[in-house]
Parts: structure tokens; C-alpha cells; sequence
């Protein structure tokens, strides 16, 4: 949703989401399958490969929407 939110132009909408999502890395930036939001645990496998690749797509529309 925030490289949708990027490309559509909603710069604000990105971050915010980019930054919920960063909220459940761990301290060394990377994320499990899933994520228990009421006890802040990570679930299911660890580390996960499209997770990252998906949020790495993210952050570079978010990028590239910026310098548009």
C-alpha cells in the first residue's frame, strides 16, 4: 500500500505506512512473517525474503515519488 500510495502522489499516506512498518523490524531491520501487534512479538518465519523485497520496492517509489 505505501508504493501505491507513493506513485498515486499521497507522499504523506507512504510514510506513514512505511513507518508502521518499520516499527515491527527488529533492532537490526528485518521482518518475520508476521507480526502480533498487542505484544509487539514476531511470528511465523524468520527473516522473510519477500518481505524485504517488498518493502525495499516500497521505499524506492516512495523515493522516486519525491524526486518527481
Amino acid at each position: 500500500m505505501a508504493h501505491y500510495y507513493a506513485l498515486a502522489g499521497d507522499l504523506g499516506k507512504s510514510k506513514t505506512i512505511l513507518d508502521a512498518v518499520l516499527g515491527c523490524a527488529n533492532d537490526l531491520g528485518y521482518f518475520s512473517e508476521e507480526m502480533d501487534l498487542k505484544t509487539n512479538t514476531m511470528l511465523g518465519n524468520f527473516p522473510q525474503t519477500f518481505v524485504h523485497s517488498s518493502f525495499i520496492c516500497a521505499v524506492n517509489g516512495y523515493k522516486g515519488a519525491m524526486t518527481s
